[in-house]
């Protein structure tokens, strides 16, 4: 058989600070995709086997490039929404996000394998952070906003969970939630993959989100994908 590796083609992507909120995420459009029609009841699945198919698609995805983003920036006495941005993510840890407004540069994030860095231009400061990993593990900096590429690629399917966490799954009529809480750098946070019950067929996608919450129940980053288009692939 030829492994399918499926591409979002709507896709928002979401950053949430513990101090400032500087991105939120759209409410849901009342003309989003339903859900897809159960093709074979396969009873719920246990969370080892939605960890290996998440693995397994992951494998199959080196980079994401979009030329069309929505987004908006929420922060003290400011909310914008931009007009224009580029997201560019490929496997380990570069990355790159631009937001515009009336073409003017508005937000800037990037890493590299050495460092990161970002600029939001409606921050007081109107100062460029940047770190290297090396400073930024040993505690050196303490960021605005917490960012983690590794984040950013498991929000966009691209980057790999453990096998052995601590999963769970939950479900109502028409999803299956795999669960996982964790720490990162001493902090508590939860993974939350939303998948559609029932087998995806067309450009319905399988993941319907991909979310992860800090201690306090608040949104670091999250990514809802609204349609696919698959690609068969030969081994």
């Amino acid at each position: 058989m030829r492994p399918m590796i499926s591409m979002a083609v709507g896709l928002f992507l979401v950053f949430m600070g513990t101090g400032c909120g500087l991105f939120g995420p759209r409410p849901e459009r009342p003309d989003a995709r339903a859900p897809a029609a159960p093709t074979t009841d396969f009873g719920k699945p246990t969370p080892e086997r939605l960890a290996r198919y998440l693995n397994e698609q992951a494998a199959l995805l080196q980079s994401i490039e979009s030329r069309d983003l929505n987004i908006d920036i929420r922060a003290p006495g400011a909310n914008v929404g931009l007009d224009g941005g580029s997201l560019l993510c490929q496997k380990p840890r570069y990355f790159r996000l631009i937001g515009k407004k009336f073409g003017s540069q508005e937000v800037l994030v990037g890493s590299n394998q050495e460092r990161f860095w970002f600029f939001i231009k409606r921050d007081p400061s109107d100062a460029l952070f940047h770190c290297s990993y090396t400073d930024f593990e040993k505690g050196a900096i303490d960021l605005p906003f917490p960012f983690e590429p590794e984040w950013v690629l498991e929000a966009l399917g691209m980057g790999t969970v453990d096998p052995n966490g601590a999963f769970r799954v939950e479900e109502d009529k028409n999803t299956f939630v795999l669960i996982e809480d964790t720490t990162l750098r001493g902090r508590k946070i939860r993974k939350e993959t939303v998948f559609y019950k029932g087998t995806a067929r067309g450009d319905q996608p399988q993941v319907k989100t991909r979310t992860m919450f800090d201690e306090k129940n608040r949104i670091i980053c999250t990514a809802t994908i609204k349609s696919v288009t698959r690609i068969p692939i030969d081994r």
